[in-house]
């Protein structure tokens, strides 16, 4: 019975382990861009600042569209107002 206990024990700490590596060695990079009219664009996930900034400029499909959050870490939040798109935002 103890051996069963220890190698369940050290199954499930090298699983953590494991887990926790991937957590760690994941790319949080992310950007917003937002435009015109209910425009935007969004990138999250990259390596660098730099390229998710360019990849959510890219996405953005309206006019003057321009980058207006770079998170890492992080998490952000857009709103559009369905019934009038080219109205506020936030």
């Amino acid at each position: 019975m103890r051996r069963v206990v220890r190698a369940f024990v050290c199954a499930a700490a090298a699983g953590f382990g494991l887990s926790m590596n991937a957590v760690g060695g994941a790319h949080a990079a992310g950007a917003m861009a937002v435009g015109t009219c209910a425009a935007y664009g969004y990138a999250f996930d990259y390596a660098s600042a730099d390229a998710a900034r360019t990849a959510a400029q890219a996405k953005c499909t309206g006019g003057q569209c321009r980058v207006v959050m770079m998170l890492r870490h992080s998490c952000a939040a857009f709103a559009i107002d369905g019934h009038q798109p080219c109205g506020p935002h936030g």
